[in-house]
Parts: structure tokens; sequence; C-alpha cells
């Protein structure tokens, strides 16, 4: 249970450490830095358009920490987690598709915050695939 709390807590704080040096480790923290340029523009156009059905891409976010604890809650106890992962990959960019594309009035703010939504997914599953198997980089 303390590595799903841990996990739950490192990854927005590992995720956002990445704008400092976007390419420290390569695409691994380029593109959560991509992702946040792309949250920050997509929140200053959802409000500016007034936009309340942006709020809805908190349920991407809410189902990647899940996704995330149940991770460091097995954390060792999957040896081979790509069909989980690609199955969580496939409901996320279905999901943030689909949230895109209802925002008819605010198109712009919903595909930076959609890119943001399947970066921060990308993230986590890369994190999430090191918890399944506990094998670290």
């Amino acid at each position: 249970m303390n590595d799903a709390i841990w996990l739950l807590l490192a990854v927005p704080e590992w995720y956002a450490e990445s704008i400092a040096d976007p390419l420290g480790a390569g695409p691994l923290t380029l593109i959560p830095a991509c992702g946040l340029v792309c949250l920050a523009a997509g929140i200053v156009l959802a409000v500016r358009q007034r936009s309340r059905a942006s709020l809805l891409f908190l349920i991407p976010l809410l189902l990647s920490e899940a996704f995330v604890a149940a991770a460091g809650a097995l954390r060792g106890q999957v040896s081979s987690p790509t069909f989980i992962l690609l199955a969580f990959l496939g409901v996320q960019f279905v999901l943030s598709a689909g949230l895109a594309v209802r925002l008819s009035g605010a198109r712009a703010a919903g595909l930076l915050l959609g890119f943001f939504s399947l970066s921060y997914a990308l993230f986590a599953a890369f994190v999430a695939a090191m918890a399944f198997t506990d094998s670290w980089v």
C-alpha cells in the first residue's frame, strides 16, 4: 500500500520536473515538458473561452493516477504488463480524443488539453511498467 501512495504522489512531481530540463533524458522528459506547455496554453484558452466542459479533462488525469496507484500496489507482481499498458493507453486515447471533440466551442483548448492528457498517460504508463515489473530505470 505504501508503494501505491508513493507513486500516486511521485508521478506528478516527476512529470512536472521535466520542464526544468526537457532534453535531460531524451523523449522521456521531452514528452512531459511538451505536455506541460500544452496544459498551460489549454488552461489559458479554456478560461478565456469560459469552457466549463474543459474540467472533464480531469477524468483522464485521475484515471492515470489510479492506474499508477494500482501499479504501485501490484509492484513486482506482473512480469509482462504489455497488454495492461496497451489497454490503458487505448482507453486514454479514446477518452482524450472524445473529450477534445466534445469541446466544439473550445476546440483549441480541447486539443491542447487532450495532448496533455495523452502525454501524462504515456508517462504514467512508463512508470507503471517499471512498477509492475519492479524494474526501475
